[in-house]
């Protein structure tokens, strides 16, 4: 469908690109932040934004080696699950054992959007503000309650 140099091309385009419409908001949790590489300042907790050709999707990833802890992470999310709908609405997939296309398993919370396509520019500002009002509101909410994630790091 398309080749490998274009689709690179374009992916670096779209996200430099998405880099420049985020300058206009200010993190709530840490002002010197980069949108695209959210920094949550606890080890095993990512927020990853991804792309296709299909489809768009904001994920809270949460990766540790010992699935014990991995487990600790996902149920302090669950315990605020309520909270965190409020804040960010109730349409999340929650899901523990995760396995992606490399055959690792890791626990991720995600929201996605159909019908966008990376690779034309004409859904790009669909897929801008679908990830800006979620970055903003995950933002929110992670200045509420990341210091219970990082007690669990003292465990």
């Amino acid at each position: 469908m398309y080749n490998r140099d274009f689709k690179k091309s374009y992916k670096k385009l779209f996200y430099t690109s998405f880099g420049k419409y985020m300058r206009k908001n200010i993190s709530q949790y840490n002002v010197k932040n980069k949108w695209l590489n959210y920094k949550t300042n606890v080890k095993p907790i990512y927020l990853r934004l991804n792309t296709s050709h299909i489809s768009a999707s904001i994920n809270i990833d949460i990766q540790c080696k010992d699935v014990e802890i991995q487990y600790l992470y996902f149920k302090q999310f669950k315990e605020l699950k309520f909270v965190f709908e409020n804040i960010l609405g109730k349409d999340w997939d929650w899901n523990f054992a995760y396995k992606n296309e490399y055959s690792i398993n890791y626990s991720r919370i995600t929201k996605s959007i159909t019908n966008v396509n990376i690779y034309d520019k004409n859904t790009w500002p669909t897929i801008f503000i679908f990830f800006e009002k979620n970055l903003l509101k995950f933002d929110l909410f992670w200045k509420e309650f990341n210091e219970i994630f990082k007690q669990l790091k003292l465990i």
